[in-house]
């Protein structure tokens, strides 16, 4: 009976035993009828001592994931820029842009992964580590130039985003949303004969509100070779132990950034235009990390007269909980090419504290 707990135990906890809090709860099986009392003390007892054997192997390791969750919280924060139009501050009407972005944490310099590429799989897998990373695909911006009905050199705009992928036992979905505030202190002007424009200085703030969820299911059919045993208690024949997995993966992190940047570009040629900024993103908010796996052992070919009254269950819930880092000081940086008004960006930022990176691709339209 013990090595049928141990197969359960394995398949929830292999690749994830140290990173994760785990809580474990062990339900014995019961029986009825027969000689129903000889057999419930029996099971009872190998049951315990399995149980006693588990959290004996367990009391001396640290499951909280921490650092991972963190850096999943920070990535979300890192993700809120997609579509930005933070390099062509100054136009006459209106904005618009499309676009995915990436945000992602890494545990130190990526000069020092890149140099210890051989040892990058032993972080991942060894414990609990600052890295970490958030994807939103599909972002829109539209901004509007208020200057003839509010407020001169002021612009407000609305960021979206959405995206959901249920996939059979896989699902990720993702929802933005946010209002976004600039200010131009300095008008653009032109530099050399129309071929140098400088855009101006801006100044600019927000609130973006970003969730991402993602549910992994396994498939119980993995499991069918290894759901089988058999247990020789003693009696006339050995009892027949089929064993039913389930085993979830949760992550859920909802943030709120607050983001507050100083913004350049120069337009070079007419086509070429390169930002430069800094800032901060005030950041809100949690991310939470669950794996959850369930056990139930049901009993078959019993002694006559005796009936399974109730199976055999082992459940286990790991997970973590963590919030981003609160002030995200920035250096913003990024590369554009423009036919008229259509304009295909590349941003990219750098947070130094935290070894934070984002990087995205727009197209946008300004008139």
């Amino acid at each position: 009976m013990r090595k049928v707990l141990v197969l359960a135990l394995v398949f929830v906890l292999a690749g994830a035993g140290s990173l994760f809090a785990i809580d474990i709860r062990f339900e014995a099986p019961e029986f009825e009828g027969g000689d129903s009392a000889d057999l419930n003390r029996e099971i009872k007892a190998e049951f315990d001592a399995f149980e006693r054997e588990i959290r004996d192997e367990l009391a001396g390791f640290d499951y909280n994931p921490e650092r991972i969750v963190w850096a999943f919280a920070n990535s979300s924060i890192f993700a809120s820029h997609g579509a930005t139009q933070r390099g062509y501050g100054g136009f006459n009407t209106f904005g618009f842009s499309i676009g995915p972005m990436l945000g992602f944490q890494l545990p130190g310099s990526p000069l020092n992964l890149i140099d210890n590429i051989d040892q990058l799989e032993e972080m991942l897998f060894d414990g609990d580590i600052a890295f970490g990373a958030n994807v939103q695909f599909l972002n829109a911006q539209f901004s509007l130039n208020t200057s003839r009905f509010l407020l001169d050199n002021l612009y407000l705009g609305l960021r979206f985003g959405y995206l959901n992928v249920p996939i059979d036992i896989f699902s990720f979905n993702t929802l933005m949303a946010g209002v976004m505030a600039n200010y131009q202190i300095l008008n653009r002007r032109d530099l050399g004969l129309g071929l140098i424009q400088w855009r101006g200085v801006n100044v600019g703030a927000g609130f973006v509100y970003q969730n991402t969820s993602i549910d992994i299911r396994v498939p119980t059919e993995i499991m069918d070779e290894e759901a089988t045993e058999y247990w020789d208690y003693g009696g006339d024949r050995p009892i027949r132990v089929d064993l039913d997995f389930d085993l979830g993966l949760n992550f859920t992190i909802n943030t709120f950034t607050v983001p507050v940047e100083v913004m350049t570009s120069v337009r070079l040629l007419y086509f070429l235009n390169l930002a430069v900024g800094a800032g901060v993103d005030i950041g809100f908010g949690n991310a939470n990390l669950k794996l959850g796996g369930d056990m139930t052992a049901n009993f078959s070919d019993l002694p006559d007269g005796m009936v399974q009254d109730r199976p055999a269950r082992m459940t286990m819930d790991l997970g973590g909980s963590s919030a981003p880092t609160t002030f995200n000081p920035k250096i913003m940086t990024g590369v554009g090419i423009g036919v008229g008004p259509v304009v295909l960006d590349i941003p990219f930022t750098f947070y130094p504290l935290d070894q934070g990176y984002n990087f995205g691709i727009s197209i946008g339209v300004y008139f």
